[in-house]
């Protein structure tokens, strides 16, 4: 030890240069480092959502589940997979062996589904894609209400405005603004209709299922090149799904409302948020799982305050869940704590030694 500090006496200006590129690099490497709320303590799992509006969860599964499950199958890591059909919805768990990097397992998931986009239905074509909601990496979560505005006319406002930045913020794997209403469709099939045009409910499914779906119109030859043409078949208002035929009889079309009573309303999500008594639009976003939550979380602060210049006054922003702030306090609490343990090992070491300058030395 001693002659290591007879070194260090006659090289001051070299281990100066060396203690400040150390530390200079230690800063840096630090900001590299990614910032998460909590440890990550289990296996990668990566979540398809395919919406199928039209499809029951026994004909989705019939028709489409071996391409999926091929398309699964070529995907490197994959430990298992637990599927869930439902009416309208289907989802896929994949799990991931242990030590999987996150953001490969969510790229290759991607990849494997792009393969078979064009086989799935049209409806299917805003599939999702992302980290399972089940790991534990923080989440940010932010109300917009006002005393003069429901939360419906907040929406239309904010959304468009909100919606394009968070879509490109760095490290976000899954964010939404909350609608307060949703459209929905009630068809109730009238047996004595139905029966008097020879129709079953299955038969009822099936046309409708049929009007989102692109129609074949036949092919022409052009040279040696064979085209196939197709028109798109669906319909832009849920109000025109009154008017979708189900079949044909004698030159005349049975519609929909000819077997059936439809009704379209705005209904309620299923969930509904509320601040100081008032129905707010929540603003929810989730990092990927390599993402940076604390960056994540003050863009998205950055992007709420911009957006409070450019609306009305009464509208208020509230953040309930801020991820950066539990986070920010456990660096200072880190700092402080470290801050505190040095100071009292300098002043024994310096008592022990009873040298100033030496125990600043040994400080340094």
């Amino acid at each position: 030890m001693h002659r290591f500090l007879e070194i260090a006496l006659k090289n001051r200006v070299a281990v100066a240069l060396t203690l400040v590129a150390l530390v200079l690099a230690g800063l840096m490497l630090v900001t590299q480092l990614p910032i998460k709320l909590y440890p990550s303590t289990t296996k990668t799992r990566i979540r398809v959502s395919i919406p199928h509006p039209s499809y029951t969860a026994e004909d989705f599964a019939d028709q489409y589940s071996e391409r999926i499950n091929q398309a699964f199958a070529n995907v490197e890591g994959i430990d298992e997979i637990e599927a869930e059909y439902n009416n309208g919805n289907s989802r896929f768990n994949i799990y991931f062996d242990w030590g999987f990097d996150g953001k490969a397992a969510k790229a290759d998931v991607s990849a494997a589904m792009g393969t078979i986009r064009s086989a799935l239905p049209e409806e299917s074509d805003n599939y999702n894609v992302g980290y399972w909601a089940g790991r534990t990496v923080g989440f940010f979560v932010a109300a917009v209400y006002s005393q003069e505005m429901s939360a419906n006319e907040i929406y239309e406002l904010i959304e468009p405005k909100i919606r394009p930045r968070l879509d490109v913020v760095k490290g976000i794997d899954f964010a939404r603004v909350t609608n307060t209403e949703e459209m929905r469709v009630d068809i109730h099939i009238d047996p004595l209709k139905s029966l008097s045009f020879g129709l079953s409910a299955d038969d009822i499914a099936a046309a409708v299922r049929r009007g989102y779906r692109d129609r074949s119109l036949g092919s022409f030859q052009d040279g040696r090149e064979l085209i196939s043409v197709r028109i798109r078949q669906e319909i832009d208002d849920l109000n025109d799904i009154k008017d979708i035929v189900i079949d044909t009889r004698e030159g005349r079309d049975i519609k929909l409302t000819d077997v059936a009573n439809v009704n379209v309303y705005k209904g309620l999500p299923y969930r509904l948020y509320s601040v100081d008594g008032r129905r707010a639009v929540v603003i929810f976003a989730m990092p990927d799982v390599d993402g940076n939550v604390r960056d994540m979380s003050e863009s998205i602060k950055e992007i709420l305050r911009d957006t409070e210049q450019q609306i009305p006054d009464h509208i208020q922003f509230k953040i309930l869940v801020d991820p950066a702030e539990y986070i920010n306090g456990a660096i200072f609490n880190v700092i402080q704590a470290a801050a505190i343990g040095g100071s009292l090992a300098i002043l024994v070491v310096l008592l022990f030694l009873g040298e100033f300058r030496n125990t600043l030395i040994i400080a340094v």
